[in-house]
């Protein structure tokens, strides 16, 4: 090969790789992001965009349900539920969906029967690894798709085939992928199985979880996940599912979040004692512990930037957007809001979906809440209960330059956020 052909080729090989590697950094595959940590890496967008008019792009109805998207190579992912006509009879079945990411036109869905709950539909948000799409219904209906085509590769019925109890508020904890294990908070110590196949790999032995996701992480050289259920928090070895550690810790729904060689907690609910801990991600020790008593972080999982945490709380029923700092636990400020919100982070920026519909941009400031721009993107105007109510607790996620929004009854918004 003659030199400018070498030259050449080196340049067309730099290329691909860079567009490969924006590719993947515009891609969201899972429940809080590719680093599970609800921050979108995204710069080429403009968070005052929404200060003229909110460019929708599209509207989908995804059915019923608290999923998020996941999305990868500009399709989208998620899940939901409804009633249907069959024979006469009505049934309600829960339903995963692929959308293109710039239209909203459906690629290909796949409905499944279940049984109607309090807060009705699919809580966990799909999981992307290569050509597989992988979701978790509500009542432990675990399926592998081949995303493309929508072809079910192989399923499982959690409850049925003895991999796991029963679940009061549904199966809520989104699955994760890490090499050939796909890893589920459903038992004090979790469940593995292989997703290839399905096989089981191993399974904790103590039927009792929470509603968060695993967070995976590295403790002593060694791949391990976090695991928040009800009353403990876990560390666990992701090929064996040997128990590393644990932390006694009084109520936990949200995300564990993970800050350098720390674990951050967030419990409590009204009636109960409401703190905040930060835990040794090596051995589980308690590093510093909080009372906070105005404050109960129930599903929603916070934000950290910059030596500060970002997140929504509750006390009966007032609810506020809150920032303080991680090491001191000084509360920096807090702003109230009607209900709750879903929220995630790009940059210097919190994004927020209120109760209202509104898709909001306001600068992650320790200073103090400043809103940068907003706009009504969700149509809130229907009727709803107290089992079935039309909330907004999806968190928003950017990606593309798109910013994608959901209620609880399924209605599904692209926002055009680009520069």
């Amino acid at each position: 090969m003659n030199r400018q052909l070498f030259r050449t080729a080196l340049i067309l090989n730099m290329f691909l790789l860079c567009t490969a590697r924006m590719a993947a950094a515009q891609d969201w595959p899972q429940w809080r992001g590719r680093n599970q940590d609800g921050i979108s890496r995204e710069t080429g967008w403009d968070p005052n965009t929404l200060k003229n008019e909110s460019r929708i792009l599209w509207r989908a109805d995804a059915g019923q349900g608290h999923s998020g998207v996941a999305i990868q190579e500009g399709l989208i992912y998620t899940q939901g539920s409804r009633f249907t006509e069959k024979n006469g009879d009505t049934a309600y079945e829960e339903t995963v969906i692929c959308l293109d990411a710039g239209t909203g036109e459906m690629i290909w869905d796949y409905a499944y029967p279940a049984e109607p709950m309090a807060h009705a539909g699919p809580r966990a948000t799909p999981a992307i690894s290569g050509d597989r799409v992988y979701t978790l219904g509500s009542e432990g209906h675990l399926f592998c798709f081949n995303r493309k085509t929508g072809a079910v590769l192989w399923q499982k019925d959690l409850v049925a085939e003895n991999l796991s109890g029963t679940c009061k508020w549904g199966f809520s904890a989104s699955p994760v992928i890490e090499g050939d294990a796909l890893l589920l908070n459903v038992g004090s110590a979790g469940l593995a199985l292989n997703a290839e196949s399905g096989e089981l790999i191993w399974k904790s032995g103590i039927p009792s979880w929470g509603l968060p996701s695993p967070v995976l992480c590295d403790i002593g050289g060694r791949r391990a996940m976090l695991l928040n259920t009800e009353y403990t928090l876990y560390a666990v070895s992701v090929s064996d599912g040997k128990q590393l550690w644990s932390y006694r810790w009084p109520y936990g729904d949200a995300d564990p979040l993970l800050i350098g060689d720390r674990v951050y907690l967030f419990g409590g609910k009204p009636g109960n004692a409401r703190c905040r801990a930060l835990v040794n991600l090596r051995d589980g020790s308690q590093a510093a512990m909080w009372e906070q008593r105005r404050m109960n972080v129930a599903f929603q999982s916070p934000v950290y930037r910059d030596g500060c945490v970002y997140g929504l709380a509750w006390d009966k029923k007032n609810h506020h957007l809150y920032c303080f700092d991680i090491e001191g636990g000084k509360l920096r400020w807090e702003k109230k809001l009607d209900d709750w919100a879903g929220m995630s982070m790009a940059g210097e920026y919190l994004i927020l979906l209120e109760a209202g519909g509104d898709l909001v941009i306001a600068e992650a400031n320790p200073q103090g809440y400043s809103e940068v721009s907003r706009a009504a993107v969700l149509d809130m105007n229907r009727e709803s209960s107290d089992d079935q109510p039309l909330t907004c607790w999806t968190a928003p996620v950017l990606c593309g330059g798109k910013i994608y929004v959901r209620n609880t009854y399924g209605e599904i918004a692209c926002v055009d956020v680009r520069r």
